[in-house]
């Protein structure tokens, strides 16, 4: 199996490599050509996945049978191309969480030091 990654998403190499045989490539730079031999993509959200390369890539030969996206939002995908070309699709809602906990409460204790040190 041949996996497209984009070169911005940590850890590849560990996650996926066991896989198959891994290609990075900067997420703005994928494009239809570049689906040309992959078999499974893994993006962010800088990566644009419309209909039209979807649609390019599949027309062209693709064996593309999966996308996933390191990231919670999926307005950047057309999962409905996908599902025209029985793309299995999957998102990462959830995944930052933890640094979204992290920064309410370091918010809330900068505010709270900051009460305290004003003045009335």
């Amino acid at each position: 199996m041949k996996l497209l990654v984009d070169a911005q998403v940590p850890g590849a190499e560990a996650c996926f490599g066991p896989l198959g045989q891994l290609v990075r490539m900067p997420g703005r730079a994928i494009d239809a050509e570049a689906l040309r031999d992959i078999d499974g993509l893994v993006i962010r959200s800088i990566t644009r996945l419309d209909a039209a390369t979807i649609d390019t890539a599949k027309a062209q030969g693709s064996p593309l049978r999966f996308v996933g996206t390191c990231t919670i939002g999926t307005d950047h995908v057309d999962q409905l191309a996908l599902a025209r070309h029985g793309i299995a699709f999957a998102s990462a809602p959830g995944c930052n969480a933890e640094a979204v906990t992290d920064y309410v409460l370091g918010s809330l204790l900068c505010l709270a030091e900051r009460q305290r040190l004003a003045p009335g």
